[in-house]
């Protein structure tokens, strides 16, 4: 049966998620940011709050997908576990998704240090990072997706 399920997550960037997002596919504009959270709703009509939220008319699905900020300063994604299963929203995009958003939150990472990076993948489609973090040395990141 349809119901949300909410799946803690290491994140903790908003940026970071929302460029994961779009290099899942999603335009920033069909992306909700909201400062506080609002509702989002399943199939049956079940409410949670998010402030990240991808709207069912967006995921081409009956439910609602959305990201709310913990406690503890990190995001949970809510989702509908039965709804979104066939639709590849299932646990190996949502693990993607959270790969994406390391790789992202790396970035930006480098970029308020003003340090330079390449980025490239494998043959295998392993995302890679090679940073120049000073004259004499390269940093390499691998990230499997």
């Amino acid at each position: 049966m349809s119901h949300f399920t909410q799946a803690k997550t290491k994140i903790s960037n908003r940026e970071a998620l929302v460029r994961a997002l779009t290099r899942k596919g999603f335009r920033r504009d069909q992306i909700e940011l909201h400062d506080t959270d609002i509702e989002i709703t399943d199939y049956y009509g079940q409410r949670r709050k998010a402030s990240i939220i991808l709207r069912r008319n967006v995921l081409g699905i009956p439910s609602d997908m959305g990201f709310h900020k913990e406690e503890d300063g990190n995001y949970s994604l809510i989702f509908d576990d039965f709804k979104y299963g066939g639709k590849n929203y299932g646990k190996d995009w949502q693990q993607s998704l959270f790969q994406l958003a390391n790789v992202e939150t790396v970035k930006i990472e480098y970029a308020s240090r003003g340090i330079t990076y390449e980025e490239s993948k494998d043959q295998n489609g392993n995302i890679i990072l090679i940073a120049d973090t000073d004259e004499e040395e390269r940093d390499t990141i691998k990230l499997s997706i």
